[in-house]
């Protein structure tokens, strides 16, 4: 059977000190599968034993030395005593071989009253204290509190983002003063164990010494209790607590498996993307295709954080059809093809081209006439061989009397029929049936000859096959908590604060970038082919600064990519720098300068262990400056943004450009025509208007200005507009119309280009 991959370790392995001078310090240990084994009992998983944010290793380490010298001493101390009574033996006098018992016993005495002290004696005074916190906690009665908090925020704002994350805030204060008060009791519980124990320990000494026999068995037996194991349990007091809360903060997942879940649910929405853009060519035969999508993508943080609460140590093929169970219940993709018939009218003036016309034929006689064969047309005057045609009487392409030119020859609409069944636009009179049978059906052009003025007034009818494309989707969190009971919420939320104590490594710059992710790790679509990427691309500035993520070493800088390495084996490369300011083999600290973004503004980041890719995502952190700052909109910004507000929740209708239903493109050509700024640009498409305005940069935009994205479904240009609100927003027709963030993944991937309204 194949052995397990190990986890990814944060804390150096275990080994004698001839293993440590046989190995190479800045590689991975390589374990037995014995040693693996025992290494995955015993040791907390990846992210649980060395975490910069929730654990300080320095402190924790300092305050095991102090219990160890602590522990140094009273051994000293208790190995005196264990001499006195060696030389009672020596000397087999039973009065001072009692003597010596006796003075061991008392010196171990005071060796515990000394633990007590210097461990547990702070602890022990806390009991108190935690008496009276858990009846602060009972009388505040802070779960009460926490609802009502919540009901205040929910009244405080209408805003849901701002409600959200006011929520957030509560609930983790909540959570905070619960185990607060918990920890504290649990805590006084712990001290009094051990000392009941300790206590134990000595009645059984005490006991023994009533005993002639076997003293020196007893002694070394109570020597070993208390100068050993009363130490070690005292450490585990002050330690335990904080290394619990890491792990029960922590997501139990081995990181593989998060790897995989994750990247799973990246390529079921590419092969959802995949499907949208070959629609077209799918179904082929349609005229006209309708697309109204919403976007594409998830939170990955949350969808982890999710599973572990629900199924806590999770194997990918142990949560593969949950994860589909989600993406089905947040995307739901329509594809309709429906057949519509349209009337329209246009005027043309004489000598304008009508348009391709298809053409059949009659005679007077019986077959094609009936009862009125040989009779006068329908104008009253008697049909004449290349000169007459027949439209019909329901749905006539033209108007009694209109005189058209095709094939170069003069023909005037003097006749009806009903033939609208057959598929053709006119017949055309011969003298003979055979003449009209070998005329067939035949497309001419035509041209408008006059006959009823200088213009006329054309109505056509026609059928046209259209493919209606929709793509809803349904709030991501939400489905995630509909999923999950009232405890597994609470680890959800908790999960949710601490990221699952992955973030490990610095930021590669100071900016908040996730917000400006281009493509994730995992899987995206390019056209109709599905990729998997093993990195992630970002958008960032040119020429912001690039700063070492970690304590380590620059291994290799190829090609615009900086690879650095640490001690413990973990890799993290930075690609699209330059202007590097280290060599290869430099050693580089945390949040160390050592390049700069090049001028395509992109930056690519990877991660690995052992081999073994993992999302970045998870485990680099992000830096302190926001990628936008709010500005106010003024002047006719201001006007246009308000007039767009007011029509929040307005559905989405194919070609909308009214208040009971926009497009994308009808709903910012209605708002900036009617905002009353002075506009009148008419009812234009999203790539019109991209062509209207003037382009500018991403640092140019301000509030009122006009965001383009294309690629949402196959069509050349832009395929979607939308108003930037600034801030990182937009407001634009959705499904329905709503205000979005351009920072998500997806809108980030589509983004076409900002422009400005002319006069704006």
């Amino acid at each position: 059977m194949a052995s397990k991959k190990p986890r990814l370790q944060f804390t150096e392995d275990s080994g004698s000190a001839a293993d440590s001078k046989m190995r190479n310090p800045a590689q991975p240990k390589l374990l037995t599968d014995e040693q693996k084994a025992k290494a995955r009992k015993e040791q907390l998983r990846f992210g649980k034993k060395e975490n910069a944010a929730p654990i300080d290793p320095n402190t924790r380490q300092g305050v095991v030395r102090k219990g160890v010298a602590k522990r140094d001493t009273l051994s000293a101390r208790a190995s005196s005593s264990v001499l006195k009574h060696e030389a009672a033996e020596a000397n087999k006098d039973d009065n001072v071989g009692t003597q010596a018992l006796q003075e061991g016993v008392a010196t171990a005495e005071s060796s515990i009253r000394e633990i007590g002290d210097a461990r547990y004696g702070h602890k022990l005074r806390q009991v108190e204290k935690a008496g009276k916190l858990e009846k602060k906690a009972d009388k505040a009665n802070l779960e009460a509190r926490y609802r009502e908090a919540l009901d205040k925020a929910d009244a405080a704002t209408s805003n849901p983002i701002s409600r959200w994350q006011q929520r957030r805030k509560n609930r983790k204060e909540y959570y905070e003063a619960k185990n607060a008060a918990q920890n504290a009791a649990s805590t006084a519980k712990t001290a009094r164990s051990v000392t009941e124990r300790l206590k134990d320990g000595f009645d059984a000494i005490r006991t023994a010494l009533s005993s002639s026999t076997g003293l020196r068995s007893v002694l070394a037996a109570a020597m070993a209790f208390l100068v050993i194991v009363a130490p070690f349990q005292s450490c585990s007091v002050i330690t335990g607590g904080v290394l619990t809360t890491v792990t029960a903060t922590s997501w139990p997942a081995d990181d593989i498996q998060i790897t995989r879940a994750d990247a799973y649910y990246t390529k079921l929405e590419a092969q959802l993307q995949k499907k949208i853009n070959t629609v077209e060519s799918r179904h082929p035969g349609c005229e006209e295709y309708h697309y109204n999508l919403s976007e594409i993508g998830h939170d990955p943080t949350m969808l982890i954080s999710y599973l572990c609460a629900k199924y806590q140590d999770f194997t990918f093929n142990q949560v593969k059809s949950e994860l589909e169970a989600i993406f089905n219940l947040q995307y739901h993709l329509s594809e309709e093809i429906r057949t519509e018939t349209r009337v329209t009218t246009r005027t043309v003036q004489v000598g304008d081209y009508i348009g391709q016309v298809v053409t059949s034929a009659y005679c007077s006689c019986p077959i094609c006439c009936g009862i009125w064969s040989g009779g006068p047309t329908a104008s009253g005057v008697y049909p004449r061989a290349n000169h007459t045609i027949a439209v019909d009487a329901n749905n006539p392409r033209l108007p009694m009397g209109t005189e058209i030119i095709m094939n170069g020859t003069l023909y005037k609409v003097e006749d009806t029929g009903n033939f609208a069944r057959y598929g053709v636009d006119f017949d055309v009179y011969y003298d003979s049936h055979q003449a009209a049978l070998n005329h067939g059906h035949q497309t001419w052009d035509a041209y408008y000859a006059g006959g009823n003025g200088d213009s006329i007034t054309i109505i056509e009818e026609e059928s046209v096959d259209i493919c209606y494309v929709t793509l809803t989707t349904s709030d991501f969190e939400s489905i995630l908590l509909n999923r999950l009971n009232a405890e597994q919420r609470e680890m959800y939320d908790i999960y949710q604060i601490t990221k699952g104590n992955r973030v490990m490594f610095g930021s590669p710059v100071d900016l908040n970038w996730h917000n400006s992710i281009l493509y994730g790790y995992g899987y995206q679509c390019s056209g109709d082919m599905v990729i998997e990427n093993s990195q992630m691309e970002v958008l960032v500035p040119s020429g912001t600064q690039v700063l070492s993520v970690m304590d380590g070493q620059v291994v290799r800088i190829a090609s615009g990519v900086i690879a650095l390495k640490n001690e413990k084996g973990y890799t993290v490369k930075i690609g699209g720098c330059t202007n590097f300011t280290v060599p290869v083999g430099t050693e580089v600290t945390k949040g160390q300068p050592i390049a700069q973004i090049g001028s395509a503004g992109k930056m690519t980041l990877s991660f690995s262990y052992r081999n073994n890719s993992f999302n970045p995502y998870f485990y680099l952190n992000v830096g302190s400056i926001l990628d936008s700052v709010e500005v106010e909109a003024t002047g006719k910004a201001a006007q246009l943004i308000a007039k767009a507000e007011q029509y929040l929740g307005t559905p989405y209708v194919w070609g909308g450009y009214s208040p009971s239903g926009f497009d994308c493109s009808g709903f910012v050509s209605y708002v900036v025509n009617n905002c009353g700024a002075g506009f009148n640009f008419g009812r234009l498409t999203a790539e019109s208007w991209r062509r209207q305005c003037s382009i500018i940069s991403a640092s140019q935009a301000r509030p009122g200005d006009l965001i383009f994205f294309q690629g949402t479904y196959n069509t050349a240009g832009a395929s979607h507009v939308g108003i930037y609100l600034g801030d990182g927003k937009m407001i634009h027709c959705g499904n329905p119309v709503k205000i979005s963030s351009i920072n998500t993944a997806y809108w980030q991937q589509h983004f076409y280009c900002y422009g400005r309204i002319p006069g704006m």
